[in-house]
């Protein structure tokens, strides 16, 4: 090679039999060259295009392979069974390489169809070595107990990973270098692997599923074979055959099914390595590692891996981002393609000055320990019905279904399409094994049944090989509606509880919010005969401007709620409380709809007098004496008399309380509240109070409390509480809903399947853990807060943008789902009273309604730009409120689940307040305790308290136990609160500039789990194989199909067949190809090309011929190696 080889780095092409390839490609580093592996059976044109675009300065093959190859014009061939090649010319030897000289040039398959030549350097081969030697081969060596292992080659050599095994040939060890014929015979693979008792194997997951088929690893054997310690055991294969179990397995090249790398670290004596590196970077980059001392993953040694967001900013734990890889083993590019590469390669902007990084492609997040855990490409994310999907999880999904051997899904024709292969897999099965675990976006519209998944010469999958599948369907809809002085500053007053409102006074600035402006809207109504929108309010949030547009409105205002109304025999339920009967018949035993309330007072009880008050409440009240009977399948409210509805008081024991709480509700003939007093101590109590949701909602707690208070005072004083009727009965409510729904449902309907057309079905949400198939309704709830800065700079937000508090916490909850992965749809649930009447206020019952606010981050935008679009969305659902959600869901038919929530998954809430609450009972002292019952109806909900004048704002987070750990929940909190301390300081910074990585998380993720500088091998491979071979020159180094070759042997060969690449051109910066079947001739050229000082570069003459005519002249070789009958293009 050395006459050919004239510049450092010069690619040699080699294209030699399987047992040639090691002593090639060794040759060929060792000449000074760049080695291109070419595999000829590879089409004819792939194998034409490497060859012209690597343009190597030789082709080093066979007589054989070279009638495979095609003929490139200006690569001269060398055929390695010509005699004339195998005498040493009398020229020097090639100077060792630089560390960032070319070694190889490994072609890979381009999106546009067109391969690319990545150019890997002498640096990444060596801390590849370095870092495999530690983790991989010594700790081989060191736990069977032997100095010499056999490493089994059964790769494709114009694959980076061939330098898996071969690493283990540099460090000494025999290298088994099995034939063509064997590698695509699993039955005959299987039988060289016990024969020659192979010690280490490097395989694909796709074929090691192949050899798991054909009986490997089937059952345990008995300890077989000579030497002692792990990898000696034998398992039972087809046949009773006895089958040898390698002591050390490494698997990549595509990912690993999470039940194959279960069954594999199963193996008792085998430690097992889950490698995973682009061509890019040097074969590998991360691994999972299964050993006898443990399991671990990181990084190999001088490499760093940053999971970043679009703005190439570190994510948080949990959270998907793009895998981008910095460190030694980056490659110098793509030969001959400088624009592709400033794509791919880009500067690492946490990393030293003038370090690159490289942008994988490959979709990760991070575990709580820093640990990898690959979601797919990033182009595998996609979107159907506004759902972001990764396919990977679909596959996931199927291949855990028994018949299902194999899987992949693609998008086509706007839907998923699974193909699947197995033990005769029905496609309906199928879709409901899928259903069961993933949301109906996720579910494939199409299933494809083959034999095999086909593959490409590399042994990934060829997707442009699939089917096409039978044809499909689709879907969509959405939203909007409109709204005198001194009158008006009275009723801002008392909605606002202000003791004098001017007519320039702003409503929110003065603590409204979306709740106190529906009191507004219903307070005008009642006064004024208008019907105001709350866009309205919001447009005009001064009782002058607001006079100016109640002035001007015309058309007929919505009737005011007609009281009393005559009561059927048969009430119906409320809309509310219908949807809440049936969700109670289907879990009977359910406490997600308890409302438990406690309260410790201290003070002198008087007993009697409470329980008097107690029932008093409960005859104001219908909604907590009714029951729910039902009649053929429909039901009713049943309103007991106040003499049938007697509430005991009972008395329980302090640690009975949850029991109490959780004791469940039979709705047909239980009232739906009941109370407990536990005594705690002299002059103490706790109260418990259970009410279920059928009967209260939370804007119930105020007249609840504030009537049992003055009920609990007159008893005391000897007398009934003496109070005005209430203006309305829940009764009149219900009908009056029917009747409205009846006149404007169509319309209100027609809205919101509008406005929600396409809504994601399911949040994509940093969970801890996957989706149970049912939820358990167990929850939990973690606290954060809002200091009274922070407060006062989102009022003053608030104020200037002209939303409500209500609406800056929706944009915060939506703008951090947003960031940890939820997308840029993101829809909310937010309560509200469902009180459109002024009559309702101080009623008890069951009117809350929940609204689905849909939230549009698309476009990056600002905070201040997002707090627009929440206004005009919110707004417009506010004036469509009153379609109960129910009858939204029901009309929606959203794939109803009960693992969650339809429609929305995350609540929302803001309460206004002082943060005080009155006594609960005159004369004793009281506060709230908690009874222990933590459960959670939604994945999660923010509810954001406020404390008064000065006080802030309390958060609460409310999850469910079965997707999150309360560390996450809490995190999540901290997160929260610097997300709204940033946007508040900067409202016009776009929210991708907003950090939501703690201090100490970005030190973790961009330092401490990248800490993987190690010690640098300075020798390149070439002469660390020199080396080698002087310390063990009789020890076997390469053996082929009974042939082999000691390491004095091989480096003979390497060198004699280097000093001819070097007469050829072969050296730094210049490139050798090479077509030669596998084979020891293959070992020898690869070597002699490294040791030549060149690149190689391998040739599959199995390739098209006019890709590799492209290959040679891209790459434009020194020359070319190859061996007789290999046909190579001119």
């Amino acid at each position: 090679l050395r006459p050919h080889v004239t510049a450092p780095g010069a690619v040699v092409a080699l294209a030699l039999p399987r047992e040639e390839m090691v002593p090639g490609l060794l040759g060929v580093l060792a000449a000074g060259a760049a080695y291109l592996p070419l595999d000829v059976a590879h089409p004819a044109e792939r194998l034409e295009f490497m060859l012209g675009d690597a343009a190597p300065v030789c082709l080093v093959t066979t007589t054989e392979y070279a009638a495979e190859l095609p003929e490139v014009p200006g690569v001269p061939r060398l055929l390695l069974d010509e005699p004339a090649t195998g005498e040493p010319p009398a020229t020097a030897g090639a100077p060792a390489p630089r560390p960032d000289q070319a070694a190889y040039t490994i072609y890979t398959s381009g999106s546009t169809g067109r391969p690319k030549g990545v150019i890997g350097t002498h640096r990444g081969l060596s801390n590849l070595y370095a870092a495999h030697l530690r983790d991989l081969i010594t700790p081989a060596v060191r736990t069977t107990g032997r100095a010499s292992l056999r490493a089994l080659h059964a790769a494709s050599f114009s694959f980076d990973g061939s330098w898996e095994p071969l690493l283990w040939l540099l460090a000494g060890h025999e290298l088994h270098v099995v034939d063509e014929t064997t590698m695509r015979d699993p039955e005959a693979l299987l039988a060289r692997i016990t024969d020659a008792r192979v010690d280490f194997a490097d395989l694909t997951p796709t074929y090691l599923r192949e050899l798991l088929h054909h009986g490997f690893l089937a059952e345990t054997g008995t300890e077989t074979g000579t030497g002692s310690g792990p990898g000696r055991r034998a398992e039972t294969g087809p046949g009773d055959r006895a089958r040898h179990v390698p002591a050390v397995l490494a698997v990549g090249g595509e990912a690993t099914p999470p039940a194959l790398w279960q069954r594999l670290t199963a193996l008792p004596h085998t430690t097992v390595h889950d490698l995973y590196g682009p061509t890019e970077c040097a074969v590998d980059a991360y691994g999972w590692h299964h050993t006898p001392e443990g399991a671990w993953a990181a990084p190999l040694d001088n490499t760093r891996a940053h999971v970043l967001d679009e703005a190439l900013r570190p994510t948080p734990v949990g959270v998907p981002g793009e895998l981008y890889l910095a460190g030694e083993g980056l490659a110098r590019g793509y030969l001959g393609r400088p624009a592709l590469t400033a794509e791919r390669f880009v500067a690492d902007p946490y990393g030293p000055a003038g370090t690159r990084m490289y942008r994988t492609g490959d979709l990760v997040r991070r575990s709580a320990d820093g640990t990898l855990v690959f979601l797919g490409r990033a182009d595998d994310q996609v979107k159907i019905r506004g759902f972001r999907v990764e396919l990977g999880e679909i596959e996931a999904a199927l291949t855990r279904h028994p018949d299902v051997s194999a899987a992949a899904v693609l998008v086509r024709e706007e839907r998923l399409v699974a193909y699947v292969t197995g033990t005769a897999p029905d496609p309906a099965t199928l879709r409901a094994h899928v259903a069961a675990t993933l949301p109906a976006p996720m579910v494939p519209g199409a299933f494809v049944v083959l034999t095999a998944l086909p593959r490409t010469v590399n042994g990934k999958l060829d997707t442009a090989a699939l089917p096409a599948p039978p044809s499909p369907a689709t879907s969509g809809g959405r939203l909007p509606r409109t709204p005198r002085e001194e009158l008006l500053c009275t009723l801002f007053a008392a909605v606002l509880d202000h003791a004098h409102v001017s007519p320039d006074d702003d409503f929110f600035a003065l603590g409204g919010h979306s709740l106190t402006a529906m009191r507004l809207v219903a307070r005008v109504r009642s006064a004024l005969g208008t019907d105001l929108s709350l866009r309205t309010v919001f447009d005009a949030p001064t009782p002058a401007r607001l006079a100016a547009r109640v002035d001007g409105t015309t058309g007929p205002a919505r009737p005011a709620l007609a009281t009393p109304r005559p009561v059927p025999a048969r009430l119906p339920l409320s809309s509310a409380q219908q949807s809440l009967w049936l969700l109670q018949q289907v879990e009977e035993t359910s406490t997600a709809y308890h409302i438990p309330t406690a309260w410790r007072l201290t003070g002198d009880l008087d007993r009697a007098a409470f329980q008097a008050a107690l029932q008093d409440v409960v005859t104001r009240h219908a909604p907590l004496r009714t029951v729910f009977p039902a009649v053929e399948g429909v039901p009713y409210q049943r309103v007991l008399t106040p003499d049938e509805a007697a509430v005991p008081l009972a008395a329980v024991r302090y640690e009975d309380l949850a029991a109490e709480a959780a004791r469940p509700f039979d709705l047909s003939r239980d009232l739906p509240l009941r109370a407990a007093l536990a005594p705690t101590g002299p002059g103490e109590h706790v109260l418990l109070l259970v009410l279920h949701h059928i009967a209260t909602d939370e804007w119930s707690d105020r007249p609840l409390r504030a009537d049992l208070a003055t009920a609990y005072a007159a008893r005391t004083e000897g007398h009934a509480p003496d109070w005005a009727p209430l203006p309305a009965r829940y009764a009149d409510y219900t009908l009056w809903q029917r009747d409205l729904l009846a006149e404007t449902g169509p319309a209100l309907l027609d809205h919101w399947t509008r406005a929600l057309a396409g809504l994601p079905e399911e949040l994509n949400l940093p969970t801890d853990r996957p989706r149970p198939a049912e939820s358990s309704g167990r929850g939990g709830t973690v606290g954060f807060t809002l200091a009274p800065d922070l407060e006062r700079a989102l009022r003053a937000l608030a104020r200037e943008h002209g939303v409500s508090m209500f609406m800056v916490a929706q944009a915060a909850v939506a703008s951090l789902l947003h960031r940890l992965g939820a997308g840029e749809d993101i829809p909310l649930g937010a309560p509200v009273s469902g009180r459109a009447d002024e009559a309702l206020e101080d009623l008890v019952g069951f009117f809350v309604n929940s609204l689905v606010l849909r939230t549009d981050l698309s476009g990056d935008p600002s905070f201040a730009e997002l707090l627009a679009r929440v206004r005009e969305s919110d707004l417009a659902a506010y004036a469509h409120q009153d379609l109960p959600f129910e009858r939204l869901v029901e009309a929606l038919h959203p794939a109803r689940s009960l693992a969650r929530h339809p429609l929305f998954q995350v609540m929302v809430v803001h309460l206004a307040g002082d943060g005080t609450e009155a006594p609960l009972l005159p004369g004793l002292a009281s506060r709230r305790e908690s009874v222990g019952q933590d459960t959670a109806k939604f994945d999660l909900s923010f509810d954001f308290v406020e404390q008064g004048e000065g006080g802030g704002i309390q958060g609460w987070i409310e999850y469910s136990a079965d997707l999150f750990d309360a560390s996450t929940a809490a995190l999540l909190g901290e997160r929260l609160v610097s997300l709204l301390e940033q946007a508040a300081a900067a409202p016009h910074r776009p929210l991708t500039a907003l950090d939501v990585l703690r201090e100490d998380e970005r030190a973790r993720v961009l330092t401490e789990w990248n800490a993987t500088e190690a010690a640098a091998q300075d020798a390149p491979l070439p002469e660390a194989f020199r080396a080698q071979a002087a310390r063990t020159p009789g020890a076997t180094a390469l053996v082929f199909e009974g042939t082999s070759l000691t390491y004095a042997e091989l480096d003979r060969r390497v060198d004699v067949l280097a000093r001819t690449l070097a007469a050829h051109g072969a050296g730094a910066e210049t490139t050798v190809a090479v077509a030669v079947p596998r084979s020891l001739a293959l070992v020898v050229t690869l070597l002699a090309v490294h040791r030549a000082g060149a690149a190689y570069l391998p040739l599959d003459t199995g390739y098209p011929a006019d890709r590799l005519a492209y290959m040679l002249d891209d790459a434009r070789p020194a020359c070319l190696v190859a061996t007789d009958g290999v046909a190579l293009p001119a």
